[in-house]
């Protein structure tokens, strides 16, 4: 197995470019490169180095833009509360809302003084946005993301929105960079191979 060390650090996880087979939940064979965090085992979307960065670039002009539709999203969700829920459910809502909407600068800073790691350090980088990102998304997988789910359910994206404002038992979220998040692991039993290249 050959570390790749490309334009990363010394320090920090060891990235391997990896050809990977696995079977999707259809039972077909998929083939696509990914690269491995060895030190975790999780795999990532396969971009290369260049294009990482220029998606950091992208990350930290737009994380004060979604941090302003972010917070619109749950003000609306706790108004939206008080015609939608019984009223012995909405301190509960409204609460969960207001808490979203007075962590999230916390969450912004934190995107926008790690995206510029990964113009540096591609890898390094995506894995520190990839990581705030999924902790102010209360560590929702990214499948829950929902232009992924809009597009399963082939719905009108404003009927899609409409439901997932009212329905408070919907795990919906949306990442700003979805294609940022793990994967799965190496030992995720769809696996069929791995073969490690050299980059």
């Amino acid at each position: 197995m050959t570390t790749i060390s490309l334009a990363e650090p010394l320090i920090g996880p060891a990235w391997q470019k990896a050809e990977v087979q696995r079977r999707n939940d259809e039972g077909k064979l998929l083939q696509r490169f990914e690269w491995i965090d060895v030190s975790s085992g999780e795999r990532y979307r396969y971009d290369p180095l260049h294009v990482i960065a220029l998606k950091c670039t992208g990350i930290f002009l737009a994380t004060p833009i979604y941090l302003g539709l972010y917070m619109a999203w749950h003000a609306a969700r706790a108004v939206s509360t008080l015609w939608t829920q019984k009223i012995s459910e909405w301190p509960k809502h409204i609460f969960n809302d207001l808490w979203c909407i007075v962590r999230a600068p916390l969450f912004t800073l934190g995107m926008m003084l790690s995206s510029p790691v990964g113009i540096l350090h591609p890898l390094n980088g995506r894995l520190l946005v990839s990581k705030i990102e999924r902790k102010w998304h209360f560590d929702a997988s990214y499948k829950q993301d929902f232009r992924l789910l809009q597009d399963e359910k082939d719905q009108d994206i404003l009927i899609y929105l409409k439901q997932a404002l009212v329905d408070r038992s919907s795990t919906t979220t949306c990442y700003l960079a979805h294609c940022f998040q793990p994967l799965g692991k190496v030992d995720d039993p769809k696996l069929i191979k791995i073969r490690f290249l050299e980059e």
